[in-house]
C-alpha cells in the first residue's frame, strides 16, 4: 500500500461525522429504521395533559412518560414513542429520578449478561423496557423479581413515524 493511500485510510473522524451519527441514532424517522440501526423501546403514548411544550402520559397515579412536543400536538393524541435503551436509567422503587422526565415503575424480569454490557428486562405498566449497563457502572446490579424504578430525560424520547412495511418471503 502506497503511503499516500495509508494516510488516506487512517483519517480520524471529525467532530461532524460523531454528531450526524448520534442524531441518526436518537432521532430515527420510523420504528423499522431504528430497530435496524440498534436496539430500541417503543411505547404506545396518548397524550393526557400538555405542560409548557412537553407531552405527558400518566401511566397509573405516581408514573409518566414525557416527551417535548410542538405546537400542533393536542390532549388525546396517540402515537409510539421510542428510548434507547442506553438512556434508561435505573433506581429504586420511589426514586423521582429527573424532574418533570420519565419516570415508571416495574420489575427487572430478565438480566442478559453480553460481555461489556448487562442488559436489564423490566416490566412497567406501559410495557416492557430494556436498560443497557456498561459493566463498570454495575455496583449492585439487581436481580430479576427486584421493583426497579426507571427514568430518562424527557429529550430522549422520540416520535416514531408509520413503520415500514415488511416484505414476506
Amino acid at each position: 500500500m502506497s503511503p499516500r493511500r495509508r494516510s488516506a485510510t487512517r483519517r480520524p473522524i471529525s467532530a461532524a461525522t460523531t454528531t450526524k451519527s448520534e442524531t441518526l441514532i436518537t432521532t430515527t424517522a420510523t420504528a423499522f429504521v431504528a430497530d435496524f440501526i440498534g436496539s430500541l423501546n417503543a411505547l404506545d403514548f396518548t397524550v393526557d395533559e400538555l405542560v409548557g411544550g412537553y407531552a405527558v402520559m400518566r401511566v397509573g397515579e405516581a408514573d409518566r412518560v414525557v416527551l417535548p412536543v410542538g405546537g400542533e400536538t393536542n390532549t388525546g393524541d396517540s402515537f409510539r414513542v421510542a428510548v434507547r435503551p442506553e438512556r434508561v436509567q435505573i433506581g429504586r422503587p420511589g426514586d423521582s429520578g429527573a424532574d418533570g422526565g420519565t419516570r415508571l415503575e416495574g420489575t427487572v424480569v430478565q438480566v442478559v449478561y453480553l460481555g461489556m454490557y448487562t442488559q436489564f428486562h423490566i416490566e412497567t405498566a406501559a410495557g416492557r423496557l430494556v436498560s443497557h449497563r456498561l459493566a463498570d457502572e454495575l455496583l449492585d446490579p439487581p436481580e430479576p423479581t427486584t421493583r426497579v424504578s426507571v427514568m430518562w430525560e424527557p429529550e430522549h424520547t422520540a416520535v416514531l413515524g408509520e413503520t415500514a412495511p415488511f416484505v414476506t418471503l
